[in-house]
Formats: C-alpha cells, structure tokens, sequence
C-alpha cells in the first residue's frame, strides 16, 4: 500500500515536472518571438518622410507660401483619416528662399536620409533644375512644380511635375494669339531667370511654325521694378502684342510700366502670375491682361464633374484653414502631395518602386485637371486642362 502511494506521488510529481518544463518552453518562445512582434508594430506606427524643398521666403515666396500651406493642409487630413494603411504621413519642408544654391543643399540633406521615401520640389524652374541633379544621383523620386519644359523634356527617370510645362502655356498663348488676335508679329520681355529665358527660347521657337515674327525681346531682373526703357523699346517695334514670360512680383512691376506709358497693344503674360499677388500688386494696370492658367481660377469653365467637385471641395477646405481663396500654385502643392500620396497607397517598399507607382498613375483627378503618367510623359497634364484668361476689375474670367 505505501508503495502503491509512493508511485502515485511520483506521478504527479513527474506531471508537475513536465506541465512547469513546457510552461517555461512556452515563455522562452514568447520572449524569442517579442522583439519580432515589437518590431512589426514599429513598423506600422513609423511615419512615412517625403521631403519637400520649397520657396516660402524671398522673391517667390508668392508661390511656395501658398504650396507649403496646401501641403500643410493634405498632410493633416491624411492623417485625421488614420494615414496611409496605418502610417501617418510627414512632409519634411525645408525653405529654399528662393535661391537654387540653397536648394541644392536642401535637397542633398532630405536625399542622403535613407528614411526619405521621395521628394516636393522646387517651386520654380531655376530651384528643381538645382535639385533635378541630386533626385537622379541619389535615385530618389521627385515631384517638381516648377514649369521650365527641360525639366521633364526628354524625360528624367526621377523627375516629375503636377504643374502645366511652360510648353503648353506657351501652346495656348500663341492659338490664342494666332487664331482669336490674328497677330502675326510680336515681342518679348522676360525675367532673366530660368524660368523666363527658358520660357522666352520656346516661344522664339515654336513661333517660326506659327508664321509668327519676333521684332523685339527685352529682359529685365526678377526684382526690378522700373521696366520703362525695355517698354519704350517695344513699343518703337513692329509689335502687335507683347508676350511676357515670369512670375511676380516682376510682372506686376512690367504691368505698371506698360500702364502708365500706355503700350497700346495686347500684353499676355506666363501662368506665373495666377495668383492675386499679380492683381494686388499691379492694380489698375492688371486689368485687360490676359494669360493662360489651369481652369480652377474659374470653376465654372469646369466640364467634368468630378473635377470640379474636386476643385469646389479643396476651396472650400483653404478658404476655411487659412481665409483666402485658392489659386494655382496652392493647387499646385495640393496635387503635388496627391500624386504622392496615390503612389504610396499602392507600394512604398523602396525609392525604386514608389518612383514606378508614381509612373502607373492614370485619370487621377487632382485640382490643377486630370493627371496622366507613362514612360514617355512625365507632365501630368495636358493643354485641355488650361484655359485663357482675362483679369476684368481684379477678378479673372476665362475667355475661352
């Protein structure tokens, strides 16, 4: 009988031996698999970096305030709706001051941070063509607003634009010119920046298929503000109309001297002046200007619905965040931070296949128009998406 109950405690003995080995085998695989499982949750709450170099101060500011608010205002509402697939997404904006030099630099820091999937930037020509070289060296996507055609012309590999080429501007001025003035013979003046050399080469060239004649160009400094001699200049010439190719507050200044020495002829002048620092600026002198722009300064000229549904919800969402109306360079960074945004929905595993993501995107409807990418075109848009237009009392109307 003793025996009998020796056996039995060494039964349960043995039991407890095995029930408190396999617990501790258990806690030992809970411990290994830890660190695995605090990594995935890492994972999904790291943020993901895009870093964007705008111009938010100096001569452009005009533009990069407006793109840097739009950015501001997609990241937050991207993140209220829990980010993407559970990241919150975080636009790293650095200020380039409106200096190429400085936007270099400020792209090579964003570029060499390995956590940085992609890049914004720059807001003008003359900045992206700074950074256009270290988005190709460092192989990191970048989604430009700048206008300069040679920027996706032959297409870069990393470089893309949600902001209409000065190819197509130009397009529509001289249909606009040609078909609707009838002129045949005009003049030039632009800033001597990139943007508005560059803009000024095109023209002169894609005028000769046109029959158009050039009788006169004229430049002048960005942040001139006395254009008389170069007005004087073209008004001795044989010009019907003058085209003037740059962005504010230089335009505006061109504006005010054409005004008061009463030029007599048409002036249009690049999509740099869509915003109404143009108008603030050049008062009285900013009525009959024409120009051609996105169709968003007048929603109305909006055929397809889900664009201007588009349009009329994005005004809405500025004018409530910052109490000021849209325009094109704020729709410029909206889009900008879209078409990221849509490529990072469908990969983000490297550099190499967001930028590929990037390069599928088709029919989106962004606020600017309906953006549409492939190997061969790295523009976004199209001339459908651009209409003229005339500022009438401070206020743009589209005319055609």
């Amino acid at each position: 009988m003793v025996s009998g109950c020796l056996g039995r405690l060494k039964a349960i003995r043995l039991r407890k031996i095995k029930f408190e080995l396999m617990v501790s085998i258990l806690l030992f695989l809970l411990l290994l698999l830890l660190p695995v499982m605090s990594g995935c949750k890492q994972e999904i709450e790291k943020p993901i970096y895009v870093g964007v170099v705008l111009s938010a101060t100096g001569v452009s500011s005009s533009l990069g305030e407006k793109e840097k608010r739009s950015l501001e205002l997609i990241e937050e509402e991207i993140n209220k709706k829990g980010g993407v697939s559970g990241q919150t997404i975080k636009f790293v904006i650095l200020d380039d001051r409106s200096e190429p030099a400085r936007a270099s630099v400020a792209a090579t820091k964003l570029a060499r941070n390995k956590n940085i999937i992609g890049l914004i930037g720059g807001s003008t020509t003359g900045t992206t063509l700074a950074i256009k070289p270290i988005a190709e060296k460092y192989q990191i996507p970048l989604v430009s607003m700048g206008a300069g055609t040679s920027l996706t012309k032959p297409p870069s590999k990393w470089v893309f634009r949600v902001a209409p080429s000065n190819s197509l501007a130009i397009e529509k001025i001289l249909d606009y010119l040609f078909s609707q003035l009838h002129v045949r013979r005009i003049a030039i003046l632009h800033d001597r920046n990139a943007f508005g050399t560059e803009g000024a080469d095109e023209i002169e060239t894609k005028s000769e298929s046109r029959d158009i004649k050039i009788v006169s160009r004229e430049n002048y400094g960005g942040e001139d503000t006395d254009m008389t001699s170069q007005i004087r200049r073209i008004m001795d010439s044989s010009g019907q109309a003058l085209i003037v190719w740059g962005t504010n507050p230089g335009c505006a200044h061109v504006a005010i001297s054409a005004h008061k020495l009463g030029i007599g002829i048409p002036i249009i002048f690049s999509h740099g002046i869509a915003n109404k620092e143009f108008i603030d600026i050049a008062g009285e002198a900013s009525d009959g200007v024409c120009f051609p722009a996105c169709k968003i300064l007048d929603p109305g000229s909006i055929q397809n619905k889900k664009w201007r549904e588009q349009v009329d919800l994005f005004s809405e969402k500025y004018m409530k965040k910052y109490g000021t109306q849209i325009d094109s360079f704020a729709a410029h960074g909206y889009d900008a931070g879209l078409i990221v945004l849509r490529a990072l929905r469908k990969n983000r595993t490297s550099r190499a296949i967001f930028r590929d993501e990037i390069e599928k995107i088709k029919d989106i409807v962004g606020i600017d128009g309906i953006y549409n990418y492939d190997s061969k075109n790295h523009d976004g848009l199209s001339v459908e998406n651009l209409a003229m237009f005339r500022i009438e009392n401070g206020k743009w109307k589209a005319i055609d």
